[in-house]
């Protein structure tokens, strides 16, 4: 007998198809963070087209989502399981939404940084690395995703999403240092820079509370298949 996924165990066609579609979502955001990743570290250059290339992705996305909705909603989905595929739709598509919110922020501080160069080293040098580690965090939990979403048991499952739990609390623990050093640094920033940071600190943030709440709502749609 073929080594079967726990997607092609899903006992609904519908389900199996909507689920397996979810993939395409971790694909999506590994591409966009990747992305985000070169809009850091990059300031100098024309970013245009790096954040047309996020739009890109968003649309994609948004396109896949109301298929999917429509999917769920009118097919041959169990009714038990409605709210949660639902959800977790939802879940997947915020990540690319706060990713183009994330790469919008980043090119509105691009402008502001080149009339005011005195910021530049404090944002570009001490703070946007630190940036970039949260996002490579953010790209191994997407990664895990995509693995739960292809496991081949409960117990896979369950220990894949203890890994994006870590890969969470490694990101928490980055984000309040950054923000205890904004603070102190505060009185020697301007107000544009200290809100950019703290607004970016807390987003980049959001993108793995939505890898944490999709790995939830794939354990709730397992368990409910396999009762």
């Amino acid at each position: 007998m073929p080594n079967k996924g726990f997607l092609r165990r899903l006992l609904v066609l519908g389900e199996r198809q909507a689920l397996q579609d979810l993939i395409v979502y971790t694909d999506l955001g590994q591409k966009a963070t990747e992305i985000l990743k070169k809009q850091l570290s990059s300031m100098q250059m024309d970013q245009t087209g790096l954040i047309s290339e996020v739009r890109s992705i968003e649309k994609k996305g948004d396109d896949l989502t109301l298929a999917l909705k429509s999917e769920i909603t009118q097919g041959a989905v169990n009714s038990t399981l409605l709210g949660h595929l639902l959800n977790l739709v939802e879940t997947c598509d915020d990540i690319l939404d706060r990713s183009l919110y994330i790469s919008r922020e980043i090119i509105r501080m691009s402008h502001f940084l080149k009339s005011a160069e005195e910021y530049s080293n404090y944002v570009i040098t001490e703070v946007y690395p630190r940036f970039i580690r949260m996002l490579d965090i953010n790209s191994q939990a997407l990664d895990t995703l995509k693995q739960m979403l292809q496991a081949n048991g409960l117990e896979e499952l369950n220990q894949n999403r203890g890994k994006i739990e870590r890969f969470e609390e490694s990101v928490d623990d980055i984000k309040d240092d950054i923000i205890d050093r904004v603070y102190t640094d505060a009185k020697n920033l301007h107000y544009l820079v200290f809100t950019h940071i703290l607004n970016m600190v807390h987003r980049i943030d959001d993108l793995l509370d939505d890898c944490e709440d999709a790995s939830d709502y794939v354990i709730t749609v397992s368990n409910s298949v396999n009762r």
